[in-house]
Formats: structure tokens, sequence, C-alpha cells
């Protein structure tokens, strides 16, 4: 009766050897989906970190080029109110009144640039929080700088009507002291006879 409870035992433990077997081969299964697994979220990580630090540069040169424009507007801005001013002390009604309008633009021109400013200031704030509207905001942007170089156009175009204004202002005194020296001879030609 031993015998027969050795041999069913016997027997038990055979079929426990490739259970085993089998039982190890999983263990090593799992251990090498464990080690890709942990190697893909490495990969994964990289890649993230490597995505937003491309974010990042990408919101800086945005900003970078924004500021610059907006630099560069302001500067057209301030030497069109310079010569604005100069202008300012004609007296012709027409003169000022078409001063007057584009001092109105150019004070539209600085508000909007104001607003663009506060903007993206907005935008960088909110680009730390999440980048989950990237695509949307960098569509904005883009749609921006685009009213941006219409507005750069118009302040050109204004700067033109300026420097043509100067034009004619320039010839007009040169005409007036013509005129002027002309009548004095001309006087001074009767009171000799």
């Amino acid at each position: 009766m031993e015998n027969e409870k050795l041999e069913a035992a016997q027997e038990r433990l055979n079929e426990l050897v490739p259970l085993e077997a089998e039982v190890e081969k999983l263990r090593r299964d799992n251990g090498e989906m464990r080690h890709q697994l942990e190697n893909n979220e490495a990969i994964l990580q990289q890649k993230m970190q490597q995505l937003e630090e491309k974010h990042e540069e990408h919101i800086k040169q945005v900003r970078l080029d924004i500021e610059k424009e907006m630099f560069a507007k302001d500067d057209k801005i301030a030497k069109l109110k310079r010569t604005l001013e100069a202008m300012m002390g004609q007296k012709s009604t027409e003169r000022q009144k078409q001063l007057d309008d584009m001092a109105k633009n150019f004070a539209k021109l600085q508000e909007e640039c104001e607003v663009l400013k506060a903007k993206l200031k907005h935008y960088e704030q909110r680009s730390k929080i999440s980048c989950q509207n990237c695509g949307r905001l960098t569509y904005k942007l883009e749609e921006k700088m685009s009213k941006l170089q219409t507005k750069e156009h118009q302040v050109l175009q204004y700067q033109e009507q300026n420097n043509h204004l100067r034009s004619q202002l320039v010839e007009q005194d040169r005409d007036m002291d013509k005129i002027i020296k002309e009548r004095a001879i001309e006087t001074v030609t009767i009171y000799k006879y």
C-alpha cells in the first residue's frame, strides 16, 4: 500500500515537471515583456521630453518674432508721430484734417499692438498650463501675424502719404518763398521809380 502511495506521488510529481517548466517559461516571458515595457516607457518618456522641449523652443521663437515685429511697429509709429508733430505747425485745414486722420489711424495701430502684447502674455501663460490647444492657437497666431502684416502695410502706406505730404509742403514753402521774394523785389523796384 505504501508502494502504491509512492507510485501515485511519483506520478503526480511527473505530471508537475512539465507544468513547472511551463510556469518557468511563462515567468521568463513575463520578465522579457516587463523589460520590453520598461524600454518602451523610457523611449516614450524621452520622446515626450523632446516634444516638450521643441514646443517650448517654438513658443520662445514665436514670442521673439512677435516682440521684434511689435518693437519695429512701435518704432515706426514713433517716427510717424514725430513727423506728424512737425507737420502740425501748418495752418491748412485740409492738411490738418489729413494729419488728424493719420494720427487716429496710428493710435488704433498702437492700441492693436498693445492688445497683441496682452494676448501674447496670455498665450505664454496658457502654454505653460496646457498645450492641448496648440493647433488652434497656432492658427490664431498665424491669423494675428497676417493681420500684423496688413497693419504694417498700412503703416507703410501712411509713411508714403506722409512723405508725399512733406514733399508737397516743401515745394509749397519754396514757391511761397519765391513769390515773397518776387513781390519784395517788385515792391522795391516800384519805390525806386
